[in-house]
């Protein structure tokens, strides 16, 4: 529907609330007023719901059965009533007859507003809201609906309030502007079944037909209703009355259909729409319930109901909570608004009471000068305007968005974040404080080996990087609610300054995380070793020792009867028992290569070297004393390097350079062309990267412009920062352990 359309419409409802009002109020009354729909009309009994006029002698829930000592029907297509006029009413009143005289006047529309203030409180309240979100959500159909509801409610309960007199309604019955708001109280329910179908947030998607059937349904319900009650009307000032009666059957049926068509929008909704939603609902479900029990069935039975003003205080719950709706839990998605709203509404208003306050106290202290005190209070205005502005707009702004425009408060809150704890936890309270303080829907951080998530995402995320230097740690993940203003350049600036400190935690929880699953796999790793070699003597040079030394004593025995097998004997045994010297020689070797403490590291690796391979080295630098763990790892790296050129290469020189300052660089280059077979992902290597980066080191290997390939590692090898692991990609990975050392091709 065209939003011009929907504001003329509503225009027009609000002409027909004044026109209803206006004929009320200069229409001759005698102070009482008897409403058409409450239940099926009768023309001979006309109840009388309340009297504003206490000069007259009439009470409320009086039943009229004669005007002037003839029925009200007699009077039917008489003369209507003139002011100053006296009526004489015979009133049923509980069980006695009264006869009541009454004087026509003018209707008293302030008394009417008095008693009714609730209910006119109640209708501004919700045309206001309906307004609101119409004039910022045009386009909106579920806005449109709901103006529409608000305007029809407006007219309609007014007509129903105001009602008519009785001397107008037995003379010449309901007029055709109190019709028309009959029709529009009836039309409100039609409004509101159409509202129920495209709630905000719900997926339905009803078509024309659907539509026009719930605008069509108290008109239909009314017709039913009509067909059962003209049949039966005693006359024709009763039939007149029931055809005027058009919301009395869609008040009864249509709430409850309302309600049901709620429950299918409402679970047509994903999560986040029905939790807003269920805000609204559930006042409306109480107030729908409360109204058919305390005044729809009652009405229809002919019993007592409460007093007309007390109805809006069914709803009042409801209206109030689609403000909250609107204005806190952004319903209608309207929250954009409201911070600017905040802003400006509360800038003028502060400005009007400096403005009135000072002019005051100057007429207080000087004197009436009215020249002086506007001139003295435009200047009070002038110098407090601008920091009365940023105060409230940081103030609107942390009602609707939190500290998003502080982000020194943002970060300030993130400090207080204890990094040492675990790693779960602190991302946890991140994540948290970030929703928190910026009024997100999700957010999260994705770490690799460590997440953590507040709330629940919808799609619409903001995905940042988290980097720590040149290494990218994670992902940061925001998702503003729904409604909310995108991410603009302020938003950005304050992103990136909380992007420093939120890679700062995350690296020191990554750190934190990747240390302790280090330790873990370095004790897994000694524990295996351990296990390793004790299977290897258990089972290997355990047993192999004793049965060697029973030979030995076989041979023993032998030596004095048979000299020329004991001989054979013992030269089996030594053969066996050199074996067993090689084979705890390699365990040894598997430990620390005894080369290493023999030859010196570059002779060692040149030792290791294929016979076929012509292998240089250079030494810069003085290779004594350096740490173990690093001479070990060192050896293996370039032993590797070496045997993966003659292997896979096909090189025939290698040349390896060992240059120590405070790092150990190892450097193997060869003439070779084998890199591309070489750089799949295989165990040689996985390996020497692993033990690179175990000690904090880097690896890299290519081709040297020449031809060949080039393996670079550098190796921390003094205290310093270069000497603390740096924890990358392949800690935490248990490295196996060395094995026997590549051999010869």
């Amino acid at each position: 529907m065209s939003a011009r359309i929907v504001a003329a419409v509503a225009g027009l409802l609000m002409l027909l609330t004044g026109a209803v009002i206006a004929e009320r109020a200069t229409a001759p009354s005698d102070g009482s007023v008897v409403q058409l729909s409450n239940q099926p009309w009768r023309q001979n009994e006309m109840v009388i719901r309340y009297v504003l006029d206490d000069r007259s002698g009439l009470r409320g829930r009086d039943v009229v059965t004669r005007m002037d000592g003839r029925p009200p029907a007699a009077a039917w297509h008489s003369a209507p009533a003139r002011p100053g006029e006296v009526h004489v009413y015979t009133v049923r009143r509980g069980q006695r007859l009264l006869d009541v005289r009454a004087e026509q006047h003018g209707f008293p529309l302030r008394a009417a507003v008095t008693r009714n203030l609730a209910t006119v409180l109640f209708l501004v309240a919700l045309l206001a809201m309906a307004l609101f979100v119409f004039a910022h959500r045009p386009g909106d159909p579920a806005a449109q609906v709901l103006l529409i509801v608000a305007a029809l409610t407006g007219c309609g309960t007014t007509a129903w309030l105001l009602g008519a007199d009785p001397v107008a309604l037995a003379t010449t019955g309901p007029t055709p502007l109190q019709v028309l708001g009959e029709v529009a109280l009836a039309m409100v329910w039609g409004a509101t079944l159409h509202f129920a179908l495209i709630l905000p947030g719900a997926t339905l998607r009803p078509g024309r037909r659907l539509v026009a059937t719930a605008y069509a349904a108290p008109l239909l319900l009314h017709a039913a209703y009509l067909t059962v009650a003209l049949p039966t009307a005693a006359g024709a000032a009763e039939a007149v009355g029931r055809l005027a009666q058009v919301s009395l059957a869609g008040s009864t049926l249509l709430p409850v259909v309302g309600a049901g068509l709620t429950v299918l929008a409402y679970r047509s909704m994903p999560p986040a729409s029905r939790r807003r939603t269920r805000r609204v609902l559930i006042p409306f479900y109480g107030a729908v319930a409360a109204f058919v029990a305390v005044w729809t069935i009652p009405n229809a039975l002919g019993l007592p109901v409460p007093p007309e003003r007390l109805v809006p205080v069914l709803f009042l719950p409801w209206a109030l909570a689609i403000g909250a709706a609107v204005l806190r839990y952004r319903w209608f998605d309207i929250e954009l608004i409201v911070r600017r709203s905040l802003l400006y509404g509360g800038l003028t208003a502060s400005v009007l009471a400096i403005f009135l306050t000072t002019t005051w106290a100057l007429s207080s202290l000087v004197g009436p000068r009215p020249g002086l005190a506007a001139l003295v209070a435009s200047g009070v205005v002038a110098l407090t305007a601008q920091p009365l502005r940023r105060f409230i707009h940081r103030q609107a702004g942390r009602l609707v968005y939190g500290d998003r425009d502080d982000p020194y408060e943002v970060l300030a809150r993130l400090g207080t974040i204890d990094a040492a704890a675990a790693p779960h936890r602190v991302l946890q309270q991140v994540v948290e404080t970030l929703a928190r303080t910026l009024r997100l829907r999700y957010a999260a951080i994705h770490l690799g080996e460590v997440e953590a998530s507040s709330g629940h995402p919808l799609g619409n995320a903001t995905t940042l990087e988290l980097t720590h230097g040149p290494e990218v740690l994670g992902r940061l993940v925001l998702e503003r609610e729904p409604g909310r203003e995108p991410v603009g350049r302020a938003d950005q600036q304050l992103l990136d300054t909380l992007m420093r400190q939120v890679s700062s935690t995350a690296s020191a929880v990554l750190l934190s995380a990747r240390l302790q699953a280090s330790r873990e796999q370095l004790v897994l790793a000694r524990e295996e070793e351990r296990r390793r070699l004790h299977h290897r003597l258990h089972d290997g040079l355990g047993p192999a020792l004793a049965a060697h030394a029973m030979q030995m004593e076989i041979a023993r025995a032998q030596a004095r009867a048979d000299p020329t097998a004991a001989d054979a004997t013992l030269r089996t045994l030594i053969s066996r028992l050199r074996d067993l010297g090689a084979e705890a020689r390699a365990l040894v070797d598997d430990q620390r290569p005894t080369a290493l403490d023999e030859l010196g590291l570059a002779e060692a690796v040149r030792a290791r070297a294929p016979g076929h391979l012509d292998v240089t080295t250079t030494v810069t630098g003085d290779l004594a004393g350096l740490p173990p763990a690093v001479e070990v790892a060192a050896y293996w790296i370039a032993v590797e390097a070496v045997h993966n050129a003659a292997r896979h290469g096909g090189a025939r020189h290698c040349h390896v350079r060992l240059t120590r300052d405070r790092r150990l660089t190892v450097e193997v280059t060869d003439d070779g062309s084998g890199l591309p077979e070489r750089l799949r992902p295989g165990g040689g290597f996985l390996s020497m990267r692993e033990r690179a980066e175990e000690l904090g080191g880097r690896w890299t290997v290519g081709r040297r412009p020449g031809g060949g390939a080039r393996v670079l590692v550098v190796l921390p090898t003094d205290p310093g920062p270069d000497s603390h692991p740096r924890l990358g990609p392949g800690a935490g990975t248990q490295v196996p352990s060395p094995g026997p050392a590549p051999g010869p091709p």
